[in-house]
């Protein structure tokens, strides 16, 4: 009997040491999670400050740049008061041509004459 009693401690020492081999596995494994864990939070916490002053520098250049965009021009079609218009019979565009006036000199460019410009209406002759 002494024997079999033997055995049993014998075989419960095994199991013992056996179950305490793999609780020190996994508490093994869980702290290399733990610390994988760790270093993965250090490199999203060193991300988020790396995003932050990058929006931050963003910010400041879209600004810069809003200071520098040149203005809306628009459409870019004229509008009725930019075009020149005939005052007799109310022509626009390509209607209206621009001539030099020869009766006007404005000045000299070495030994050619540089005239004003004056607006003839191609639908009535009128010189505006």
């Amino acid at each position: 009997m002494y024997g079999n009693q033997k055995n049993k401690v014998m075989s419960i020492k095994k199991t013992i040491r056996e179950s305490l081999l793999e609780v020190e596995s996994k508490k093994k494994t869980l702290l290399n999670s733990i610390r994988a864990m760790y270093q993965f939070q250090g490199a999203i916490s060193e991300k988020d400050q790396t995003l932050e002053s990058t929006t931050a520098h963003l910010s400041e250049v879209e600004s810069e740049l809003e200071t520098l965009k040149p203005p809306d021009i628009g459409a870019g079609g004229f509008t009725s008061e930019e075009r020149i218009t005939c005052p007799m019979c109310g022509a626009v565009g390509h209607d209206i041509k621009t001539v030099e006036d020869k009766g006007k000199v404005l000045s000299y460019v070495g030994h050619i004459p540089m005239y004003a410009k004056k607006n003839v209406c191609k639908k009535c002759g009128y010189e505006f």
